[in-house]
């Protein structure tokens, strides 16, 4: 893919500690790339609902996190699958989630250096 190679992935690095290591990545000012298991509760709506170690997996997905409201708990991602919410794709997904992710193999965290070049 031509469009690649003007944009490199200089380096990654892995978001540890939980949902206070993704709020101090997303505080920072990076975005990061975020691959979990996706509850079948989860297949409908922007609002994610609590889920627990008995929760039905779907299978995995990865997403991106872009915010987040530590006053309601919630982090705020996105995903590729578009509108499928009425949301563009957007998402709410409650801190709780991350915790219970270790039940399903853990999730993967991730923030970025890419080099954008001018078109």
């Amino acid at each position: 893919d031509p469009e690649r190679v003007k944009h490199p992935v200089l380096r990654y690095k892995r978001v540890i500690n939980g949902v206070n290591g993704i709020q101090a990545a997303l505080a920072d000012g990076n975005l990061v790339s975020f691959g979990s298991a996706w509850f079948d509760s989860w297949m409908e709506g922007s609002v994610l609902p609590e889920v627990s170690k008995d929760s039905t997996v779907a299978g995995g997905h990865e997403t991106y996190l872009y915010g987040y409201d530590a006053d309601t708990g919630f982090l705020f991602g996105a995903n590729s699958w578009g509108n499928y919410n009425d949301q563009q794709g957007r998402y709410m997904m409650p801190f709780s989630a991350v915790d219970v992710f270790k039940s399903f193999g853990g999730y993967d965290a991730h923030i970025f250096t890419v080099e954008w070049t001018a078109a």
